[in-house]
């Protein structure tokens, strides 16, 4: 199976429709802007997230300055800049759930990784880190705080990263999309 072509480049459809959709409307100019945005986007989401910490100033520009001169490596027009932006974005509701602000914080995961999933093969990686996130979740509940682990927000939790997987493999690609990646 030629995997490159029949794979890589039909799970990217809506990153590539993105970026053909910015050069319609604005040419190379178009292009640039959508990048500069997701950059921007991934720097927002630091920062967001750094700012309701009490850490010092001078750590949270020391996290910017890293992030950038990672992010600068990766400015190609091409739709893995969908997943640096998808993936901070994947971090606000969980934190947001894990201070406790989990009535709602979660149910915008599922609708993310499905963007995510048809917009680069990146979500594999954020599919790994939610679970994770919940399986560290739970070993907290049950053995640092000593909670029943099948509450209310844990079955939700659960079911959010039941749906995410689910949505992993919502592509035209399917399953194909991890045979793929062992593959590689």
């Amino acid at each position: 199976i030629d995997y490159w072509g029949k794979t890589l480049l039909k799970g990217q459809w809506l990153g590539q429709l993105s970026l053909f959709g910015a050069y319609r409307v604005g040419d190379l100019d178009g292009v640039i802007i959508l990048r500069v945005v997701l950059l921007v986007l991934c720097i927002f989401t630091l920062i967001y997230r750094n700012g309701g910490q009490s850490n010092s100033r001078i750590a949270a520009l020391l996290l910017l300055f890293l992030a950038a001169m990672t992010l600068r490596g990766y400015t190609a027009d091409r739709p893995q800049l969908f997943s640096f932006a998808y993936f901070g974005l994947m971090l606000i509701p969980l934190e947001r759930f894990y201070s406790g602000a989990h009535q709602r914080a979660l149910y915008p995961l599922p609708l993310l990784f499905l963007l995510w999933a048809n917009t680069h093969g990146g979500v594999i990686l954020g599919a790994v880190f939610l679970g994770a996130f919940a399986f560290l979740y739970l070993i907290e509940q049950h053995f640092v705080q000593r909670r029943c682990v099948w509450r209310t927000e844990t079955r939700q939790l659960l079911t959010v990263v039941g749906l995410c997987g689910l949505a992993t493999v919502a592509t035209p690609n399917g399953l194909t999309s991890y045979e793929y990646l062992i593959k590689l």
